[in-house]
């Protein structure tokens, strides 16, 4: 992929192709590959990442993975950050092709030591301010052994900015009286700024989690989120789609916020897949759109951004009555 002046005097970074969604990926040798700006058109809702890099990272790895009896680097709690296994992933390569207005971004990461490789998918709509992404997860043949998966983020993302205007969305979902849409400080979900960043801690190590166990995925709350900064209207708003478990959580890391969504994982909902060598395992697919104007924006992208993804069918033509 090409890189500008800019990005030639830092970290190596990568990005889609688009005239409406900023994503941008930092691909050094030293490290995974990191989302490092995210935003509508040229702008970013993340703080800066230093060129310089210290122990006090605040941003993620773009695919968080654990696995069973292996452990956590550097967090400590029930968080999904700091899984080894996904710490160990290395850029290989990435392409991106076009058919009409729909771009599709494809990138590689390796890890050499146990065998495991993932290729994640990134599909956008040109026009809209969102995207849909997806992991697949491949263990090569040769491998020595099997990886015990425990949980397989859809996203991660780190250094979003925690400012005292920053609001969580978040939907109620009870039977006959859905779409509970309510919008709180992360103190006011039990996730206080205590300070312990300032010591030398990566965080407080609590969280804001939401989730939902079985095969009715929407029976307390809606598979989305939303971070909305009130001051400047940006927000940021993603949806899981699956018709079964699935997790998200909002936590802090070194002054700033992370957020990471997934299917079902081995904590909440005692899931584990055991990735044999030679298999491959997908991740459940999350859609997330950004926008500078506030929910209702945010809100109309991620409409736009599912609409245009719709095949046709005479139906959306001909409007028959449809009952329930």
């Amino acid at each position: 992929m090409g890189r500008s002046a800019a990005q030639q005097s830092g970290p190596p970074s990568i990005r889609l192709a688009s005239a409406t969604l900023r994503l941008e990926l930092e691909v050094g040798p030293g490290g995974p590959a990191v989302v490092a700006a995210l935003g509508p058109a040229a702008a970013s809702f993340l703080v800066p990442r230093p060129a310089d890099r210290t122990p006090q990272d605040p941003f993620l790895p773009m695919l968080g993975i654990e696995a069973v009896a292996e452990g956590r680097d550097g967090t400590a709690g029930k968080r999904h950050v700091d899984g080894l296994a996904g710490q160990r992933l290395r850029y290989v390569r990435d392409r991106q092709d076009a058919a009409g207005p729909v771009r599709c971004w494809e990138i590689d990461q390796a890890d050499d030591t146990g065998g495991l490789r993932v290729r994640t998918v990134v599909e956008h709509h040109e026009g809209t301010a969102a995207f849909r992404m997806w992991h697949v997860l491949t263990l090569d043949a040769n491998a020595e052994r099997p990886v015990p998966l425990g949980y397989v983020a859809s996203l991660a993302l780190g250094g979003m900015p925690w400012s005292g205007d920053v609001r969580l969305w978040t939907a109620a979902n009870p039977w006959s009286a859905e779409h509970r849409w309510h919008a709180a400080r992360p103190a006011e979900y039990g996730l206080y700024d205590s300070g312990m960043h300032r010591y030398g801690q990566r965080g407080t190590k609590n969280r804001i989690a939401i989730g939902s166990a079985g095969a009715w995925s929407s029976s307390e709350y809606l598979p989305m989120g939303a971070v909305e900064w009130a001051g400047s209207g940006r927000t940021l708003l993603w949806e899981i789609e699956h018709n079964g478990s699935w997790q998200f959580e909002l936590g802090d890391r070194d002054g700033t916020l992370y957020l990471t969504a997934s299917g079902p994982c081995d904590p909440e909902h005692q899931w584990h897949h055991q990735l044999a060598p030679g298999a491959s395992f997908t991740t459940v697919p999350v859609n997330l759109a950004v926008s500078e104007h506030g929910i209702e924006g945010a809100v109309a992208e991620i409409t736009a951004h599912r609409r245009v993804r719709r095949r046709r069918h005479e139906d959306n033509a001909r409007l028959p009555v449809v009952y329930n």
